[in-house]
């Protein structure tokens, strides 16, 4: 579970899921609505723990295609 919470807070850190998609919601920043995607939000520790489980068992890819996508083509903003 701890690399999922730090897999989904360095997908934040990287544009993750980019703000201008349609399939993301905002709870506690911006999420993304695909199944299995770690940039999900769940509403507590025990509901993160059994995604991650899930994920684990089916072994699932860390980011969907559209947040490797955000990852991929993330521009940070220069000051």
């Amino acid at each position: 579970m701890q690399k999922d919470i730090l897999r989904h807070e360095l997908g934040h850190l990287f544009g993750a899921p980019n703000e201008q998609r349609q399939d993301i919601y905002a709870h506690l920043g911006m999420h993304c609505q695909t199944d299995l995607c770690v940039m999900q939000q769940k509403e507590s520790m025990d509901i993160a723990k059994q995604y991650a489980n899930l994920r684990a068992r089916l072994n699932a890819g860390t980011y969907c295609e559209k947040c490797q996508q955000d990852i991929i083509n993330f521009k940070p903003n220069s000051k």
